[in-house]
């Protein structure tokens, strides 16, 4: 979860995180239910290079995830006045 905006006249591009899978160990009907994760928010603001994070997961309870953390690739594109 990124929180914050790039700085004036730049946009953010994809973010890619990885690794894109994790390995969830639990009760069988609270992984089921598992759709996605959440990371700790990441702090953007002013940005104007592309940067990678280490950011940790969020981990709902009875459950546990390798890794813990994932690395979030943040890119940035300036954007063009016409």
């Amino acid at each position: 979860m990124t929180t914050g905006n790039v700085d004036s006249g730049y946009y953010v591009r994809p973010i890619s995180i990885n690794p894109s899978t994790v390995t969830i160990e639990g009760p069988p009907d609270i992984v089921a239910g598992i759709t996605y994760l959440s990371t700790d928010e990441i702090n953007i603001t002013g940005l104007i290079t592309d940067k990678t994070y280490t950011a940790n997961l969020v981990i709902p309870a009875s459950v546990s995830i390798t890794p813990k953390q994932v690395q979030v690739q943040v890119s940035v594109g300036q954007s063009s006045t016409q």
